[in-house]
């Protein structure tokens, strides 16, 4: 995008490494408009999730800008930047920390100082979202997979964030809940990052798609154009989604 009032995520020249000496990113460029639903894909050890981990500020870039919403991603502006984004953790084992469902969902908007009524309203609303109406008793820890990852989903979607951050949404579940997962996201709308191992879900929501590796963007483009490219995935670890093989879609 070319002017800064209309990106909601911006990365110019990150670098991150970790402290066993592995270097995740390596000079990250990128851009993400508002609006845009884009797919972040690659192999094992690419650097998605930690690019994710940077724009919420639980990690902290060694070189580069990272902003969000116009907001450079920096310790004093931690509080709003985590009330601008949503980020789904990969394992909803590490959201899911409440004893009851309504108490998970409810942690966003009452840290937003909403009054009780309205609270109750967003927690009803994001559970309706992703088809666990009636769930708000239920104990997190006690729940299926699917139906964690729902959970989590809504816990950020119960204080309608700008971004929504999603670290492989599909992962580990059945077809039911990964078709319910999709529906959600493709319902809600709004600027979303999903980093994904699922390239058929991808080609299903995103129209465009970042493929990194080895802690660089090797490609960015169109999805269907970007995934359709068996040379270009292939040498980056990755194969053909599963519909363009001729095999049945997962889901």
């Amino acid at each position: 995008m070319s002017s800064i009032q209309s990106t909601a995520v911006l990365l110019e020249g990150v670098r991150f490494t970790y402290p066993d000496g592995v270097e995740a990113l390596r000079g990250v460029d990128c851009r993400v408009g508002i609006g845009e639903r884009v797919a972040l894909v690659g192999p094992n050890g690419s650097g998605k999730s930690t690019l994710l981990r940077l724009l919420t500020g639980l990690l902290t870039p060694a070189a580069g800008r990272v902003a969000v919403m116009g907001r450079p991603v920096i310790r004093e502006n931690l509080v709003d930047i985590r009330r601008t984004i949503g980020y789904v953790f990969q394992d909803p084992d590490d959201q899911l920390f409440s004893s009851t469902v309504l108490d998970d969902v409810a942690f966003g908007p009452l840290h937003l100082g909403l009054d009780t009524a309205e609270v109750l309203t967003r927690v009803r609303r994001a559970l309706e979202m992703v088809g666990l109406s009636r769930y708000e008793r239920r104990v997190p820890q006690r729940l299926s997979a699917g139906e964690k990852s729902l959970v989590a989903l809504a816990t950020v979607l119960s204080y309608s964030p700008d971004v929504l951050a999603l670290d492989e949404p599909s992962a580990a579940l059945d077809p039911r809940h990964r078709r319910r997962v999709m529906g959600v996201l493709a319902g809600v709308g709004g600027t979303q990052l999903i980093a994904t191992h699922d390239l058929d879900l991808a080609w299903e929501l995103c129209g465009r798609t970042v493929l990194l590796s080895e802690g660089r963007i090797v490609a960015d483009g169109p999805t269907r154009s970007l995934l359709s490219d068996s040379a270009t995935l292939e040498r980056h670890g990755l194969e053909l989604p599963l519909l363009l093989q001729g095999g049945a879609r997962a889901g």
